[in-house]
């Protein structure tokens, strides 16, 4: 895992965009050509907890807004119009982008002030009370 983090931190900002956006465009398309039943949200996490942790929060949210549009974007396309159009109610369609952002917000929150509380402890594991 540090070696990883390692990795990641070396990179400048604009590269390790570039690179989340490339794997959310990967995973999306994995989610067009596969069954549309199936669900990949978990592997969209991945970019998304990736600039969450190196980049932080503000870069995360705006992966995740181009995840869930990927995401979105691959479910109207793969499902069938017919004999039901898309879902059996238009609202569900909405529902399920409501409920993925929520997901992704709450993580990136939660990464998030791991990272703020693990810069925290490492200060003060460098701090001396006594002295200062």
């Amino acid at each position: 895992m540090t070696d990883i983090n390692d990795l990641l931190e070396n990179r400048t900002r604009p590269y390790l965009a570039a690179l989340a956006v490339a794997l959310t465009i990967l995973f999306a398309s994995m989610d067009y050509l596969s069954n549309p039943d199936l669900s990949f949200l978990i592997l969209y996490l991945v970019p998304i907890l990736m600039v969450v942790w190196i980049a932080g929060r503000h870069m995360g949210i705006l992966l995740a807004i181009i995840s869930t549009a990927g995401w979105f974007i691959s479910d109207m396309l793969t499902r069938p119009v017919h004999p039901l159009p898309f879902y059996a109610s238009p609202l569900i369609s909405s529902w399920n982008v409501v409920m993925e952002m929520g997901v992704f917000l709450i993580l990136i929150y939660l990464v998030s002030a791991l990272k703020t509380a693990l810069l925290h402890e490492k200060e003060l594991a460098r701090t001396d009370f006594l002295t200062n």
